[in-house]
């Protein structure tokens, strides 16, 4: 037998205790993401490194890009930061766009509202607004869109 590495105990409590808060939304986000147990677990080690981040713009106080799975492509998904109360313009989705709240919540332009766990699903060709509801922030993991904006929300 191997002896484990020096302080590999503590890295891999530390990594369990950094899923611990998404334990049980990790399943979906995976599936929806198309991610490997490995890719999952390499995500959640980066949302959980400030120095991965990239600064955001206006109510977007964070972003941290992604690889999805093979399913999805070359598609751009990423990890976003956002202030409570910020609302997002109406685009109208020239391809596929999913919002998977993981913290804090939003509400659609129809009022409905998504709480962690939850999906915003938006075909291509679809619009809506949004508006973000979390205290201090919320979390959204997204496969984004390429998007034309018509105008305020």
């Amino acid at each position: 037998p191997l002896a484990p590495p020096s302080g590999g105990r503590d890295r891999l409590l530390a990594a369990v205790a950094a899923a611990e808060p998404y334990r049980a939304l990790l399943p979906s986000l995976a599936a929806v993401f198309d991610l490997s147990a490995k890719a999952l677990h390499e995500l959640v080690g980066r949302m959980n490194d400030p120095g991965a981040w990239m600064p955001g713009v206006g109510g977007v106080v964070a972003f941290l890009d992604f690889q999805g799975g093979p399913r999805l492509g070359s598609s751009h998904c990423g990890v976003a930061r956002m202030k409570d109360g910020f609302s997002v313009p109406r685009p109208r989705h020239v391809t596929h766009e999913i919002n998977f709240v993981l913290e804090g919540g939003l509400v659609d332009d129809a009022g409905t509202t998504y709480s962690p766990g939850q999906i915003l699903d938006a075909p291509a060709g679809s619009s809506h607004a949004f508006r973000i509801i979390g205290e201090p922030e919320a979390v959204l993991v997204s496969l984004l869109s390429s998007s034309e904006f018509d105008g305020p929300p």
